[in-house]
């Protein structure tokens, strides 16, 4: 019985690499880029960025188990010199009987790429995660009647941690950027599972990311950017999105603010639609909806993601003193 408990584990957890979603899967990833690029903390000078994001994947579909993903993160630029970058991430998966809660710290580096005062920057930036995977095999049901009462193995956790990279160039207009996530590639292991097989350990995969954008200016309150998605997983197809958002601005008196729609597509998966607002106050607000390309059609009405950011404006010289005057 242990053994169809641990190869039920390790399936699961299969599922979950060959869907690309040991790593959280974003519709409006250029609404959150810090939760895919750990260069991307503290791109804005002018800003404590705060964003709060919570995604339903294939929503009416699984009885009740389809993957849900919580995150919460800031970051901030730090130095009189604008070129350190702080921030931390807290977030939350699950899916089906598994689970991952984990926190993320991050540090970037940002180089002026035409002298000091530059808009054009590089940033080089390296995280560490640390992370709980937790399986209730309560949650799951057995091909032979069996169930797992009484058994040490109804309820397992392994913690962990990784690393990750990215790089990020930057602009007034445009954005590229790549990123490699779990590169150490960490085991999870299940020790209180006792079973006549080796597979006692599951290991993260290493995911890559590479991506870009351009805003185009079609007149003083029209803006319309394009972006691409390139996501790659080891022994996973290759997937990437598309998506394009026009942006109409608002301007009063001193007041600016922007009311956006995109529209998106992912690979074999889905086709999105996003609606947002991004106030003068720094409050910003989106929602974007999935509809399903797949075969889970047959089973699920489409995702749900909502976002909503405050953005802290700071003072001349908040954050601005040693250590971090580099």
């Amino acid at each position: 019985m242990k053994k169809i408990l641990l190869t039920v584990c390790i399936i699961v957890l299969g599922c979950l690499q060959a869907d690309a979603q040991q790593i959280h899967q974003l519709t409006q990833y250029t609404l959150n880029n810090f939760a895919f690029n750990p260069a991307i903390v503290g791109s804005d000078v002018n800003h404590i960025v705060t964003k709060a994001s919570f995604r339903r994947q294939w929503a009416g579909g699984f009885d009740g188990q389809e993957p849900t993903t919580l995150l919460l993160s800031a970051h901030a630029n730090f130095g009189e010199k604008k070129k350190v970058g702080l921030g931390a991430m807290i977030f939350a998966d699950k899916t089906g009987p598994t689970s991952r809660v984990g926190i993320n710290a991050a540090y970037a580096y940002h180089i002026p790429l035409n002298g000091y005062g530059s808009k054009d920057h590089l940033s080089l930036g390296i995280s560490g995660t640390l992370m709980q995977y937790a399986i209730d095999f309560n949650e799951l049901i057995f091909i032979d009647g069996g169930d797992v009462a009484g058994m040490d193995a109804a309820n397992q956790r392994s913690i962990t941690g990784d690393i990750n990279f990215g790089a990020y160039a930057y602009g007034k207009r445009y954005w590229a950027g790549f990123s490699a996530l779990q590169l150490v590639q960490s085991q999870l292991t299940f020790d209180d599972i006792s079973v006549d097989i080796d597979e006692e350990t599951v290991k993260l995969s290493r995911h890559y990311y590479l991506g870009g954008g351009y805003q185009f200016k079609l007149d003083e309150k029209i803006r319309l950017e394009p972006s691409a998605l390139l996501k790659y997983v080891a022994a996973v197809p290759l997937s990437f999105e598309l998506n394009v958002k026009a942006s109409y601005i608002r301007k009063q008196n001193s007041f600016k603010e922007a009311y956006f729609v995109g529209l998106g597509y992912r690979y074999q998966d889905a086709f999105s639609i996003l609606f947002g607002v991004d106030l003068d106050n720094g409050l910003n607000v989106a929602y974007s909806y999935d509809l399903i390309s797949s075969n889970i059609q047959k089973v699920s009405n489409g995702s749900h993601e909502i976002s909503i950011g405050y953005d802290i404006y700071r003072e001349k010289d908040l954050l601005r003193a040693k250590p971090f005057d580099f």
